[in-house]
């Protein structure tokens, strides 16, 4: 993974954990009517530990469902491979059984007509 990968992806983390950590910040002070504070207090401290923990969550779920998505388009995609190699394999069977078929009406129809010579001289 190239260096620059990295430095997207740990900004992209930056950013989802303070975006959390706002966005619990706005939801409490909504919900308990009082916001996050400031960690001067042991009261605070523990809001914003509370607020850090639950963004970390939040960007753990993100990940892991990122990823679980990148893994199930992993085995959809092998899925379809597996399928149009298959529905190849049953064209070719449908092809040559359609082939063989023509060639047997064709042996069939020229003994036929031999047979039908022979009893006419």
């Amino acid at each position: 993974m190239s260096k620059e990968s990295k430095m997207t992806r740990e900004v992209y983390d930056a950013v989802l954990l303070t975006a959390g950590a706002v966005g619990i910040s706005m939801a409490s002070k909504k919900l308990l009517k009082e916001p996050l504070g400031t960690p001067e207090n042991v009261k605070g401290m523990v809001k914003l530990a509370v607020s850090v923990s639950l963004s970390s969550l939040l960007v753990s779920y993100l990940k892991e469902k990122k990823n679980g998505y990148a893994e199930e388009a992993k085995r959809h995609n092998l899925a379809m491979e597996n399928l149009t190699a298959e529905r190849e394999k049953y064209l070719e069977e449908v092809t040559d059984r359609r082939n063989r078929i023509a060639q047997l009406k064709s042996e069939l129809a020229e003994q036929i007509g031999i047979s039908s010579q022979r009893t006419s001289h």
